[in-house]
């Protein structure tokens, strides 16, 4: 089986494979450095860095490169190394205190951004651990998403609290707390809806949910996980910025990073809004839910 250094690797092939082809096309002439910047500036632009990340490399290259000239491998280790320094402080590990309430974690997202699949891998993961794991299925307008976290249930051993088909989710999320009080599970996983975050109904519901579980412990969710689907690229950005207006979110998850050219969005993502990120997804199987590493993220975009 494949480290999750090559895994990952791999997964990131389609934007480092377009940055790499790119970058070997702006060296292909022998040009001013004047040249070669607005290129190498236009390239990190349109593989979704963001504006404010590629004036901070072409700045830096600029000061490297004086008095003499630019080369790729200076662009490529400029790049890694800025985007390891932006990301590093956001690099998070999902750990679970001893404490005497569940850790209670809702996971939001929208339609198809793989939120019910991460949620289960989490799940796994965390019983893996040692630890008591429920499960709120908490997406009732949807039968197949119950269906999928049941199977997570019953494959990482973890019990779940379901509710009738369109009940209210903010009642099963709470009904899912009072018995993991009761029965002293260490975490709570809430699975919601997807949702676009223009559509205020479904936004005041999310904030429902919320509110229902500090009604009964002021300290919870401690964690209100955005699932961002990598694939939408900057539009990401948006989302982040509408979902937070809503609820406290205070970490992400970047899903499909093997299914994009644009997994380059989690750097403008962090240097806006600074949440820290949980876990990459890269693939299907259980393995393919990984913690994250800036240091291995940033060589992995630059890979090729």
């Amino acid at each position: 089986m494949k480290n999750w250094f090559s895994k990952l690797k791999s997964g990131l092939s389609k934007t480092s494979t377009n940055l790499g082809a790119n970058l070997k096309k702006a060296f292909a002439l022998n040009r001013p450095n004047k040249e070669v910047l607005d290129d190498i500036e236009e390239i990190l632009i349109s593989n979704d860095l963001g504006v404010k990340f590629s004036n901070e490399v072409i700045e830096k290259i600029s000061k490297k490169s004086f008095n003499t000239n630019i080369t790729k491998q200076m662009v490529v280790g400029c790049v890694v190394e800025e985007i390891q320094s932006i990301l590093e402080p956001y690099t998070k590990e999902l750990i679970i205190p001893n404490a005497e309430s569940p850790y209670t974690i809702i996971f939001s997202g929208i339609n198809g951004s793989g939120k019910t699949t991460s949620l289960g891998k989490i799940a796994y993961k965390l019983q893996q651990a040692g630890n008591k794991v429920l499960i709120a299925a908490g997406d009732s307008f949807r039968a197949s998403a119950t269906e999928q976290l049941e199977i997570w249930a019953e494959r990482s051993n973890c019990e779940i609290v379901t509710g009738e088909y369109k009940s209210d989710p903010a009642s099963i999320a709470y009904k899912a707390l009072i018995k993991a009080k009761a029965e002293n599970f260490d975490v709570l996983l809430i699975d919601t809806a997807g949702r676009m975050h223009n559509k205020i109904d479904l936004m005041n519901e999310l904030q429902k949910i919320n509110k229902v579980l500090k009604k009964n412990d002021e300290h919870l969710p401690q964690l209100n996980l955005l699932v961002i689907d990598s694939t939408i690229g900057q539009t990401a950005i948006k989302q982040v910025e509408n979902f937070k207006d809503i609820v406290d979110i205070n970490g992400i998850i970047l899903t499909k990073l093997d299914g994009t050219s644009k997994a380059g969005v989690i750097v403008p993502i962090t240097q806006k809004f600074k949440l820290p990120i949980y876990y990459i997804g890269i693939g299907e199987s259980i393995e393919d839910l990984n913690t994250f590493s800036a240091k291995d993220f940033a060589e992995a975009l630059l890979s090729n």
